[in-house]
């Protein structure tokens, strides 16, 4: 989804016929047009190559409104296989009521998983962070430790992500929409 937000304005002379009304020092008067750049809002989607597709595992869950990654036992046993070196699309599904929440998806070493996850709460109401959909990669230092990420998902909608198995360890399947992190996660580790 690309959402674009544009304002213009044309300035008339400040009003000043108002009783008590009192210059600013300086007082600078512009009359004229007003122009703004173009605000793009939201992160894209990746597209994923059929030669991507073809070397991966994949890993199917789905997302539901009690803010759980559900996994049934044959992605789960793919999940728990995944070694150094593999290629992994991450398919998720929200089967989150239409009225419900929109969540994401990150891929992070777990010991990450509280500094990411306190950062995505304070930072939930900021541009940056609804621009790229809860992921903090406007930071940094937080951006270079998510390994793959989606995009907002929407209730009864469907996206893929690839995760390249670099290194061995212990790594969670996060959403960092606001307040989910705490509890809507799960935990694999890459051999």
């Amino acid at each position: 989804e690309l959402n674009i937000f544009m304002t213009a304005l044309f300035l008339e002379k400040a009003f000043t016929g108002f009783p008590g009304y009192q210059s600013p020092n300086p007082l600078v008067e512009k009359q004229g047009e007003l122009s703004l750049p173009i605000m793009i809002v939201g992160l894209k989607d990746k597209k994923i190559s059929n030669e991507v597709r073809q070397k991966s595992i994949l890993v199917e869950a789905t997302m539901n409104d009690a803010l759980k990654f559900v996994l049934d036992e044959p992605n789960l046993k793919r999940l728990n296989n995944i070694k150094v070196g593999d290629s992994v699309i991450f398919r998720l599904t929200s089967v989150a009521s239409a009225d419900g929440m929109a969540h994401n998806a990150l891929i992070i070493n777990k010991e990450d998983a509280e500094e990411i996850g306190h950062f995505s709460d304070l930072d939930s109401s900021s541009i940056s962070a609804r621009k790229n959909s809860y992921v903090p990669l406007h930071d940094k230092k937080l951006a270079s430790k998510i390994h793959a990420h989606s995009t907002l998902i929407a209730p009864q909608e469907t996206k893929e992500f690839v995760y390249q198995a670099k290194a061995k360890g212990d790594k969670t399947l996060i959403c960092t929409f606001p307040g989910h992190w705490r509890i809507m996660f799960h935990n694999f580790t890459v051999k």
